[in-house]
């Protein structure tokens, strides 16, 4: 789709942080990356995984803050939910939480949207899927940084034996010992 087309322009565009600071501050990419999923996107995981995409890529330090402060992270964290029997969206959310995750405010409200309990569901069911296990330790260790609620909430939802899983499963591929590590060293 056109919109799908869009999104994929934004994610390669978003390589160099002089053109994400334009595409989030002055087009307003996010908003209307967030509108076209609030028309659409729901429906259609494969727009929906270009639309979470297009915005992971954009974040950095001199966006993150301009693109969490509507309703993205909510918009996220329902997509996960929603599209949960598809690893590739999966993956792509868990990508754009652990980058939401900048700060104790916004890790508590990604907790508050239900996302935590989402992301450990996740590693468990899609233990085949590589990108899944990596993209969703990388979260969870951002998510559990300096945050003692939700340490207990992935703990007590199984995560720390889904990853030992994984570490096992994955044991040449570097990814995911070393996000899995990551996730580790902040549970």
């Amino acid at each position: 789709s056109l919109a799908s087309q869009c999104c994929l322009v934004i994610a390669e565009k978003s390589r160099d942080a002089h053109d994400r600071e334009d595409i989030v501050i002055r087009l307003k990419g996010v908003k209307h990356v967030i509108t076209s999923i609030n028309s659409h996107g729901f429906g259609n995981p494969v727009f929906m995984r270009w639309a979470l995409l297009a915005i992971s890529n954009l974040c950095d330090k001199k966006t993150i803050i301009k693109i969490t402060e509507n309703e993205t992270i909510y918009v996220v964290s329902s997509a996960i939910k929603e599209h949960f029997q598809y690893p590739k969206v999966v993956s792509v959310s868990c990508v754009a939480i652990g980058n939401f995750a900048y700060n104790s405010e916004a890790r508590e409200t990604i907790a508050s949207y239900g996302a935590l309990e989402t992301i450990s569901s996740a590693v468990s069911v899609h233990m085949n899927s590589i990108e899944v296990q990596h993209r969703c330790a990388y979260a969870i260790g951002k998510l559990s940084r300096e945050n003692r609620i939700n340490k207990n909430i992935f703990v007590s939802a199984g995560v720390l034996r889904s990853i030992a899983f994984s570490m096992h499963s994955y044991l040449i591929n570097e990814g995911i010992q070393y996000r899995s590590a990551y996730a580790l060293t902040y549970l």
